[in-house]
């Protein structure tokens, strides 16, 4: 290859000059095929350290990463660089795979992203020795530790690849503590590793946190007064369209965002936010993983996050061209139940598991002491129903099973069928007018599906057959009919969930879940959950405890946080305070009432609490009168 230089890589195919931070670093060090750890923060670049070594070395790097809507957009942008690119995720079709895997082979890729479930199968290993592999990138490197906040066991099978392989392994993520990083190391096996560290300080960002039972109100107001692009990151998908639907109403111009939207119709709606033809984003944490857009002038959290890791992360998209931004957590007390009550489904207790095990046994129809030869289709929703379950309750009871190695699934179990209706209520009554044969599973459809005009919502084909009395292949051929007519977007899942058990059937009470093990996630994630709620109700500096979370014990205050702020506006500027309490009693004189609201937000957001002293020693001193969550002028 006659290009030489990282520089010249960059150049060539990112139309930059020179690199950021630590990036020049650890390519160095990738391209003396030593083994690393990277800790970059979010937007701090982390994909150039390992794409571009991958153009420079012999072969192809291998990328390890969970999240194939990342994967997905990162090849399409490398593709239109130029840049031979593609990925291995489940439910491709076994030819898309072969294909890939032989161009991989072949050197005709430089890049071959890959899911972690999808390294262990026999298809994958076979073909390993065959593979000429530069190095390993392992993005998202903390959900190999049980320490980490995002533990994904499939991580752990990572070792077996470099068992197999003499390639260097670049292990990278934006949030790790110091015990999460030794345990990269370890589960990695990382040979004499360089550990390369940028700092998580946010100079210009200021973050706020405020419990709020009114939160929409609260948004509209973040937003006129802050201007510019943002982030609204709340739970579900459902909130999404609401919200933006809302602000819409309200002449900001807002779109939605969430895992469940197609392919496309994602990769639009995030161009004409880079562009910043749509200034709002409403999103779920399925967005901006790998998004570099430097003037996001703030985020705002409608919902608490999960741990401070995923908060640092999301928050950390604002401000990254150096001026100020601001992050604003909204919370509330349902919030908190929200939060214990999520705590309770993901952790059923041992009996519950037990009882479930049981439950799937008597589902699939399977005696104490038989096998299970093959698998078989599992509907969910069916199960749930028949035993009277929480779905969420489910799911989290399987994936302990499957993890302690007494079920096997399919990821289908988990990703049922989509739907969407295109047009109007309107043209769906007069199109069965004229096609009577579509109108039962129609008025289904609309009546079961809430939010089905708006985005793609779950369905499950078997329920509907059940629901209009007839069987599920005509299902399936009506909803591919409407697909086809235009009326809806049909995505069917590509495989039938499907469900095996591992072992011969124990009596429910003798299968071996390890307590120990259980009782560590468990404790774990109380831990990260406490500490988040422990944020909300900080006294220090907010930037200074995340740094200190993180292992930059020597942080100071960043003196712009809502914490900061306050202990700076205690004392009143004495101007200010006889400026302002003139302009109050004449805003008070001139109007019949008006609410302690409209006089707060006529003032900068951050003084709010000099105008509400002022308020209160006005009202001590009878200058003005309060009536519930109104003022007067005092006329007596």
């Amino acid at each position: 290859m006659n290009i030489i230089s990282p520089e010249e890589i960059l150049r060539k195919y990112w139309g930059h000059n020179e690199f950021r931070h630590i990036q020049k670093d650890i390519i160095e060090s990738v391209l003396n095929k030593k083994d690393a750890l990277a800790l970059i923060p979010t937007g701090g670049g982390k994909s150039l350290c390992y794409q571009v070594p991958a153009l420079m070395l012999d072969g192809f790097c291998l990328v390890i990463s969970p999240l194939i809507a990342l994967m997905q957009d990162q090849v399409m942008q490398l593709k239109d660089r130029n840049i031979q690119a593609d990925l291995i995720y489940g439910g491709q079709h076994k030819r898309d795979m072969e294909r890939i895997i032989d161009n991989a082979i072949n050197g005709y890729l430089k890049l071959l992203y890959v899911s972690p479930e999808r390294l262990q199968t026999a298809f994958f290993q076979d073909r390993l020795h065959r593979m000429k592999i530069s190095f390993i990138a392992v993005d998202e490197a903390h959900c190999i530790s049980q320490w980490g906040y995002d533990f994904r066991p499939s991580y752990l099978k990572i070792q077996e690849i470099r068992n197999n392989t003499s390639a260097p392994v670049l292990a990278l993520t934006a949030t790790a503590t110091s015990k999460v990083q030794l345990d990269i190391c370890d589960k990695l096996q990382l040979k004499k590793a360089a550990i390369y560290k940028m700092s998580f300080k946010r100079e210009h960002l200021s973050l706020v946190v405020k419990f709020e039972e009114h939160k929409l109100n609260q948004i509209q107001r973040i937003i006129t007064k802050t201007k510019g692009t943002g982030l609204i990151y709340v739970r579900n998908r459902k909130q999404t369209v609401e919200i933006a639907q809302v602000l819409n109403q309200q002449g900001i111009v807002s779109d939605f965002y969430h895992a469940g939207l197609d392919h496309n119709v994602r990769a639009k709606k995030l161009a004409d936010w880079m562009q910043g033809k749509t200034p709002v984003m409403v999103c779920t944490n399925a967005f901006g993983m790998g998004i570099d857009k430097s003037n996001v002038r703030w985020v705002i959290h409608g919902d608490i996050p999960s741990s401070i890791e995923e908060y640092f992360q999301e928050v950390g998209r604002a401000g990254r061209d150096g001026l100020r931004a601001y992050g604003v957590l909204l919370y509330n007390q349902k919030d908190l139940l929200r939060l214990q009550s999520q705590f309770e489904n993901m952790f059923p207790s041992l009996e519950e598991v037990q009882q479930l095990y049981k439950s799937l046994a008597i589902y699939f129809g399977i005696a104490a002491g038989s096998i299970m030869e093959d698998s078989r289709d599992f509907d969910l929703l069916d199960f749930c129903n028949k035993n009277n379950l929480v779905s969420e309750k489910v799911i989290h009871g399987i994936k302990i099973l499957e993890q302690s190695n007494w079920l096997m699934t399919s990821s289908a179990v988990f990703q049922p069928s989509r739907i969407q209706i295109k047009v109007e209520p309107n043209e769906i009554h007069e199109f069965c007018k004229s096609f009577p044969q579509y109108s039962l599973i129609l008025t289904n459809l609309m009546r079961s599906y809430e939010g089905i005009f708006n985005f793609p919502v779950a369905i499950h084909e078997n329920q509907i057959a059940f629901q209009i009395k007839t069987n599920i292949d005509h299902v399936a051929t009506w909803l591919n009919d409407l697909n086809r007519e235009g009326l809806i977007s049909y995505f069917p899942f590509k495989e039938k969930p499907q469900l095996q058990f591992v072992a011969e059937r124990q009596f429910n009470k003798t299968i071996g879940i390890d307590k120990a093990w259980f009782d560590f996630r468990k404790k774990m994630y109380k831990e990260r959950m406490d500490l988040m709620i422990s944020y909300l109700h900080l006294m220090q500096c907010r930037q200074q405890f995340l740094m200190n979370y993180f292992g930059e014990k020597d942080a100071l205050p960043c003196g712009i946080c809502d914490r900061c702020l306050e202990i700076k506006n205690a004392i009143i500027d004495p101007q200010i305070r006889t400026l302002w309490t003139s302009q109050i009693i004449e805003i008070l004189k001139s109007n019949p009432k008006r609410s302690i609201r409209s006089i707060l937000e006529l003032y900068p957001s951050n003084k709010e609490s000099w105008v509400l002293m002022i308020l209160q020693e006005l009202i001590g001193e009878e200058k003005i009168v309060r009536d519930l969550d109104y003022l007067y002028f005092n006329k007596k």
